[in-house]
């Protein structure tokens, strides 16, 4: 029963519930105290307690770091934190108004973020850290900008004025601005209007005016704006319309740009850095320049004062140590490194001439030399034509070197050149960084844009006076800039800006006229040097040109200035700037092209729409170059018409003004043409051909109006030379690439001519870095277009189905290029021949690329060429290939075409010459023979998909090709299987799945013998298999987990150390290989038969090492032999049932599976297993039977039967070896076949005869070291002989059958037998005779047991002599080397395990010896012997198998012997026990008498025939369904 109470609703005494006191508040208490105390200290004291307050734990929660927690006290340790951290940085940004240091504004930044973090609606904050972004010690204006815009983000201004767009950076509120953004807005305005965005600037003041239109500063900027900058000259014309009204201050004052450098402070604000240049020209300083740069942005420079100013900030002072090059020659500046000066000969060195010198020997050895060079050359050369004319002959003349044809002069010129380029560069220390980006850039995975051949290649030879050193003054101007820089530079970016504005800006007389240097030649390596700065300082510099030259003194005569000569007025440095601006630009793009512009992405397929993908960075500093050239020029402009309005009215004046101008005119007209030169082949490398055609239109415009003649771009690689006729023909060639092929395979043709016609264009007089550089570059077109036009000919596509002008063309440039493969392949200087092949990787890679072409042209021919011309054509290119140790360029192409083509042409034939290309391709011996492949010493590629298939499929049929199906695999082979396991991806579809899963259940379920061994009769489980084991033929590589299974089995079989836990790992291993094979192939017979013996010898090492192993693992034994049975049974059934799909590889497989599933089953229901893999559980028990060891064991006398039915096919087939395969005589199957019938009691006769023929099989030797001679089956004939005569089942002329033999003639004795059996009595002289013939024979297996491996004959010999003649004695005598007894020795036994033995059978045995051994101690009242025993076995658990019955036993033994040695014994005790004993005896003969015969499983009588190596006849008979329904 439940009470309720309710309590009336005006009850008022009612108890309040009490409240959980929050862990929060004490704390927030203290810290909200130590909050208000700093609030009224001073400066350095608030400072300390805001620390210690940011250290609290509350303040370091991670759990308020929102605004909002929905929890009151939550909500005040919020806003506190955040009233610290503001708080805080509000002081370190105090500090550093007053000290000036760059770590405070940073840590004011950093506490100011922290605080956004919290709040982020606190604008004051943001207009904070853009203040101190804006300071000198941060100067960071892209930062300032943002953090301003963040103020401003939350406000919107309406829609008056549609001529602007709402999404821009400022936003500002609709009525009025808070004090806050009215700062912010006048900041951003200042800021645009500093760093040059006057556009950006003029946007933002107009929005701001919509609110505030009387706001004197941005009324102020306005007005400068659109007077005094180029923004005006942008303005729509309704902008005026639509804007607010210009509002003049009363008392405006102009807002000056806040130009800063480069650097920080100014030098004299700072600390100097000092450096030392050795090099002192041009190049040296530049790269002196670049290491400093990357050595303080890097953190590597040390600063030994406390000087909080940053290194790169730092003044930069360079002395000049070495000597200043006057003039130096052009030869001698060629790169960045200094080369070693050639060493002069001494003074009074002979110069007499006619007496033989050193140096006139010298030289005729080296003459002698390169003849002897060009001998072997021309000899090769000749050698290699030959072959390969005589098949070109055939097909297609034209292609033949030895007829000289029309444009052969044009070609060896080329050809000339290109060995000379090639030679240069191998003989060269330093390349450059350019010239090894050129060789080593990757070009593959990419087409080639044919535009780029629109670009003209600059092949002239520099002009006359040309040169950076011939027309300028070297040592006055070096000297001059280094020590200017000294003086006025603020920092390493600052030094380096100004260094190329120097290169690029400064003019020279040239000829009488004013040039800058950049129009003249400048030393080689100066290029890549200033290609490194612009790398680095690119934005800096542009942003220091933007902010200089932007504004002139009104007040000064403009025309005056003009007409000065001096070059340091303010017009002069306009027309420098528009010259670096202009130069940079022409510079950059040029490189774009020598490097990167000839390649498009893979996607490019539509020539006239696509736009060539440009790096993001370039594009923009190219842009960022063009606006700010047409900002320059407009300043010009500018200043020029006010100068021309200010010309003084007189003759001299004005005749001065007119030379002045008309000089500035054609510097104008110069430039605007280069300008829009450089525009044209912009837009026409980006696909705009459209704006292309108008740019070099308006070129050419300004060009015939300003009446200036050729321009020359002295340091460009293309497009150098511009004048009207080169334009007209970029205009046609532009209206030309609209009618370009359409189809990728035309395309691909076109490419490959011009790509070559481009190389063949290139040959020049001079050779200079950019000219090496864009040899490279086309190398690797070229090779690009080999590739492409190969791809497509593969792919069915033929080139002489082109039209006729168009096949022609191909011909004649395919020519030039068979002929450059030559010159590859014998080049004409031994340095060449002996240079590393890296240095030389895309001419390889385009000579084998050739020959892969050339091939597809050759079979395209209709022609009389057979399989075998083709396969000797491929075999001569690959080895003279592999003479030059290139074969394997270019990811080896050529070998992995040379393999595919080998198997197509004659698979078995060309074997050879696969397995050469697998060795030069993969380093992997592939050879049957003990011929070793040539050592072409490639560098193995790196396995993928394809060619793990393709290599997969050699060592396939490597394998296959061994003698007998051996798996004595080399070690590279090895190797190679496991990279390719390791590449290749794993099916996991839904019939790999179902397959796994089928397997796993299969091996783990117990053994349903009688449904098992009915291997003939179909299941529903066995035959789905059928239906999930279909795969794709040709293409997979499903062997794989087979091969490498079957290697680890054949590597357990043929291991040399006993290793247990090693040899369990490796049949692990193999397990789980074919365990994964039969998820691929469930119905592989052989990976069934392999798992079923993996199994097996993983049990019968268990079995093998120790007695409590054996014990201890005994449910794991039996594991592994039931999962072993299940894999035989699984193999017997898919044999049988897809002997169509599943037929064995060798012809011997089946014979041994038949053997080792019948060894297997006999292992199982033997000692020491004793049937323990077969028992089930009470679920099974139910439904199935366990079978019984007659049962068991007549199924492995079937296995065996089915074996000798499968070796007597064989024999009768085979008669002689045939295709490699031995003629079958294995002595194993009737020896097991004996002992099954020797189990089941069947007729003794027969199994006699089963064991004899077992002997005649044996071999004479053993294949095992340590083992001579086979003595298994001998022993084990005598043993039954033995066995058989004392129980009476055969007469002793069956003995002396088998073991008689006449002394004088050394033949079979063979005695009438008897008409009955009698007993067996020693007394009798047949007995007598025949146990004699037993025991010499024993002796003699024993004396031809050298090795004393063989114990059981030692002991059947000792069993015989106690058990027959009574003699305990003699029999200790013969058994006692079996044991060692000393008790200084440590082991018990001296029995070794035969090659032959069943695992596990040595522990039986050992068993069996010591229980006889103490029946002859007990017989011979041992005393002594039976406390030996007893002391040796203490210590002999690892061999004892059954110690408690060898425990009962030695106590009984020990009990008998007391008894017998007491005084008095009862007689009468005895004889009843004899008489007892001799009853039984009587029953027990009486029983065998009475016993009937069972059902043979095989009857063997008729197995036997009189000449025991003559083939057999078996007469197969299936087990009889009374007795044996279920087998």
């Amino acid at each position: 029963m439940v009470l309720i109470k309710f309590t009336a609703l005006n009850e008022t005494n009612v108890q309040p519930t009490e409240q959980p006191v929050d862990p929060f508040d004490a704390p927030l208490k203290q810290c909200e105290t130590l909050y208000n105390l700093a609030l009224r200290r001073d400066h350095a004291s608030a400072k300390e307690l805001y620390v210690k307050l940011l250290k609290h734990d509350l303040m370091k929660n991670q759990m308020f770091q929102v605004p909002n927690n929905g929890i009151p006290l939550s909500q005040r340790i919020t806003r506190l934190k955040y009233c610290v951290l503001k708080n805080y940085a509000e002081l370190l940004e105090h500090e550093h108004h007053i000290h000036r240091t760059k770590i405070d504004a940073q840590n004011a930044i950093e506490y100011y973020h922290r605080a956004l973090r919290i709040d982020q609606s606190d604008h004051s904050i943001w207009l904070r850290i853009g203040k101190l972004a804006m300071s000198d010690e941060i100067n960071d204006p892209q930062y300032a900008r943002s953090a301003l815009t963040k103020a401003l983000e939350d406000f919107n201004v309406a829609q008056t004025y549609p001529n602007f767009d709402e999404n821009d950076e400022t936003r500002i509120p609709p009525v009025f601005l808070s004090p806050i953004h009215q700062e912010a807005l006048s900041e951003l305005c200042r800021l645009l209007y500093d760093t040059g965005d006057f556009y950006a600037c003029l946007r933002a003041i107009d929005k701001g005016l919509k609110v505030d239109p009387y706001n004197r500063t941005l009324n102020q900027l306005r007005i400068q704006l659109l007077e005094n900058t180029w923004v005006r000259s942008l303005l729509p014309s309704d902008y005026f319309e639509n804007s607010p009204p210009i509002i003049r201050p009363l008392y405006s004052e102009d807002i000056p740009r806040r130009l800063k450098p480069s650097g920080v402070f100014g030098p004299n604000a700072m600390k100097s850095l000092r450096y030392n240049l050795q090099n002192c020209t041009w190049n040296g300083l530049g790269e002196f320049l670049i290491n400093i740069y990357d050595r303080i942005m890097s953190c590597k420079v040390n600063v030994d004062d406390d000087s909080p100013v940053p290194a790169k900030s730092r003044h930069i002072i360079i002395e000049l140590q070495g000597s200043v090059v006057k003039s130096p020659d052009i030869s001698e500046t060629n790169g960045p490194v200094q080369k070693r000066k050639r060493k002069e000969p001494p003074n009074d060195y002979n110069n007499d001439k006619t007496t033989p010198t050193r140096s006139s020997r010298v030289t005729s050895k080296m003459t002698s030399k390169i003849d002897s060079f060009n001998q072997k050359r021309d000899e090769a050369l000749t050698e290699l034509l030959e072959k390969v004319e005589s098949i070109i002959e055939k097909v297609d003349q034209d292609y033949l070197i030895s007829t000289r044809q029309d444009d052969d002069a044009e070609i060896d010129k080329f050809l000339l050149y290109f060995s000379k380029v090639w030679n240069q560069h191998v003989l060269s220390e330093y390349h450059g960084t350019n010239i090894e980006e050129a060789i080593n850039n990757p070009r593959s995975n990419t087409a080639s844009d044919p535009r780029f051949y629109m670009f003209t290649p600059h092949t002239d030879p520099p002009l006359p006076n040309s040169h950076f050193h011939d027309t300028y003054r070297a040592q006055e101007s070096f000297v001059s800039f280094v020590n200017d820089m000294n003086n006025k530079n603020s920092g390493i970016t600052d030094y380096l800006c100004m260094y190329i504005i120097h290169l690029f800006g400064k003019f020279v007389e040239v000829e009488g006229e004013m040039s800058p240097l950049w129009l003249c030649r400048w030393p080689d390596g100066l290029k890549e040097i200033v290609r490194e700065i612009l790398q680095r300082v690119d934005n800096q510099m542009l942003a220091m040109i933007e902010n200089t030259c932007t504004d002139w003194d009104e007040s000064v005569n403009c025309a005056n200035v003009i007409m000065e000569d001096s070059s340091n007025n303010i017009f002069q440095q306009m027309k420098q700037k528009s010259e670096v601006l202009m130069g940079v630009c022409e510079f950059l793009f040029d490189s774009q092209i020598s490097r990167n512009g000839c390649t498009t992405p893979e996607d490019d397929q539509d020539p006239q729409g696509h736009c060539q993908e440009m790096p993001p960075n370039l594009q923009m500093t190219l842009d960022m170059c063009k606006l700010l050239i047409y900002r320059s020029s407009w300043n010009i402009m500018d200043f020029v018409s006010t100068a021309k309005s200010q010309v003084p009215q007189s003759e001299e004046y004005e005749q001065k003004w007119k030379n002045h101008h008309k000089m500035w005119e054609n510097w104008s007209s110069q430039l605007n043409a280069r300008y829009w030169w450089c525009t044209a082949r912009i837009d026409f490398l980006q696909g705009n051909l459209d704006k292309a055609k108008v740019s070099f239109e308006e070129c050419k415009r300004i060009l015939e109006l300003g009446g200036c003649g050729d321009i020359i771009i002295m340091n460009c690689a293309f497009d150098a030379l511009i004048n009207t006729t080169i334009i007209n023909n970029k205009i046609g060639s532009l209206e030309s690439r609209k009618d370009l092929p359409e189809d990728d395979w035309s395309r691909a043709i076109t490419h490959f001519a011009d790509a070559i016609k481009f190389l063949l264009n290139w040959v020049s007089d001079n050779i200079d870095e950019d000219r090496v550089v864009q040899f490279w570059t086309t190398i690797h077109s070229i090779n690009e277009a080999i590739s492409k036009v190969t791809e497509f000919m593969e792919n069915g596509h033929s080139v002489a189905n082109l039209p006729a002008n168009e096949y022609k063309k191909f011909k004649k440039y395919f020519r030039i290029l068979y002929k450059t493969s030559f010159e590859i392949l014998f080049p004409k200087t031994e340095e060449i021949v002996n240079s590393e092949a890296e240095l030389s990787e895309p001419l390889h890679i385009l000579c084998v690329r050739t020959w892969i072409l050339f091939y597809h042209l050759l079979k395209e021919k209709p022609s009389d060429l057979d399989e075998e011309d083709f396969a000797e054509f491929l075999v001569t290119v690959h080895d003279q290939l592999g003479e030059r140790f290139i074969c394997g360029a270019d990811n080896g192409s050529f070998l992995k075409f040379c393999i595919k083509t080998f198997t197509e042409l004659h698979p078995s034939e060309n074997r050879v010459y696969e397995y050469q290309c697998c060795h030069c391709l993969y380093r992997v011996v592939l050879s049957v023979d003990t011929e070793f492949p040539w050592d072409h010493k490639t560098q193995p590629v790196e396995l993928d998909i394809k060619t793990a298939e393709l290599l997969f499929k050699n060592i396939r049929n490597y394998i296959n090709e061994k003698p007998f199906r051996t798996w004595q695999i080399k070690n590279d082979v090895k190797d190679t299987l496991d990279k390719i396991a390791n590449i290749v991806i794993p099916p996991r579809d839904d019939r790999f799945d179902q397959c796994s899963w089928r397997t796993q259940h299969f091996l783990e379920s117990e053994i349903n013998f009688y449904e098992a061994i009915q291997y003939k009769e179909h299941d529903h489980y066995v035959s789905d298999l059928g239906a999930v084991s279909y795969r794709d033929g040709g293409e997979d590589i499903t062997d794989l987990y087979y091969f490498r299974g079957k290697i680890l089995q054949y590597q357990f079989k043929t291991r040399t150390k006993s290793n247990q836990t090693r040899a369990i790992e490796t049949l692990e291993k193999a397990i789980e290989q074919f365990t994964y094979d039969l998820s691929i192939n469930p119905l592989r017979f052989a990976s069934w038969y392999a798992l079923g013996a993996c199994y097996a010898s993983l049990a019968d090492e268990n079995l093998t090492w120790n007695a409590e192993e054996i014990k201890n693992n005994r449910g794991k034994i039996a594991n592994y032999q039931r999962k072993s049975f299940l894999c035989y049974a699984r193999a017997a059934k898919v044999i049988t049932w897809f002997s169509g799909q599943q037929s064995p590889s060798v012809p011997t497989e089946e014979v041994n599976f038949w053997r080792d599933f019948g060894y297997q089953v006999y292992s199982m229901i033997t000692e020491p297993m004793s049937m323990d893999a077969f028992q089930l559980n009470p679920y099974h028990a139910v439904l199935w039977r366990k079978p019984s060891f007659e049962d068991a064991c007549a199924f492995a006398a079937f296995c065996f039967g089915k074996a000798m039915q499968h070796e007597r096919y064989l024999i009768e087939n085979q008669p002689d070896k045939e295709n490699g395969i031995p003629t079958i005589h294995d002595w194993r199957i009737p020896y097991m076949l004996g002992k099954c019938y020797q189990k089941l009691q069947r007729n003794p006769e027969v199994v006699i005869q089963l064991y004899k023929l077992a002997v005649d099989r044996t071999p004479e030797k053993s294949g095992v070291s340590g083992q001579e001679k086979i003595l298994d089956a001998e022993y084990k004939m005598t043993s039954a002989l033995s066995k058989y005569l004392m129980e009476n089942k055969i007469k002793p002329s069956i003995v002396e059958k088998y073991l008689g033999i006449d002394e004088e003639n050394g033949e079979v004795v063979h005695k009438e037998p008897q008409s009955e059996l009698g007993i067996f009595d020693i007394q009798k002289p047949e007995y007598r005779n025949a146990y004699d013939l037993i025991c010499s024979k024993l002796e003699d297996i024993r004396k031809a047991d050298k090795t004393k491996w063989h114990h059981r004959p030692v002991y059947r010999h000792a069993w015989l002599i106690f058990n027959v003649e009574q003699k305990p004695e003699i029999a200790i005598t013969i058994l006692s080397p079996l044991f060692h007894l000393k008790l200084t020795s440590k082991t018990f036994m001296n029995v070794w395990k035969p090659e032959f033995e069943r695992s596990g059978r040595h522990f039986i045995y050992v068993h069996e010896y010591i229980s006889f051994f103490m029946d002859l101690a007990k017989a011979t009242l041992d005393f002594d012997l039976l406390n030996k025993m007893s002391e040796k076995l203490r210590k002999a658990s690892n061999i004892i198998l059954k110690d408690d019955i060898i425990q009962t036993k030695l106590a009984d033994a020990y009990k008998h012997v007391e008894e017998m040695k007491k005084p008095i014994i009862d007689e009468e005790m005895i004889d009843d026990q004899n008489n007892e004993k001799e009853e039984s005896d009587e029953r027990d003969d009486i029983k065998e008498e009475h016993k009937e015969p069972s059902n043979n499983v095989m009857s063997v009588a008729s197995l036997i025939t009189q000449d025991n190596d003559s083939p057999m006849t078996i007469d197969f008979v299936e087990p009889a369904s009374n007795s044996y329904s279920e087998i």
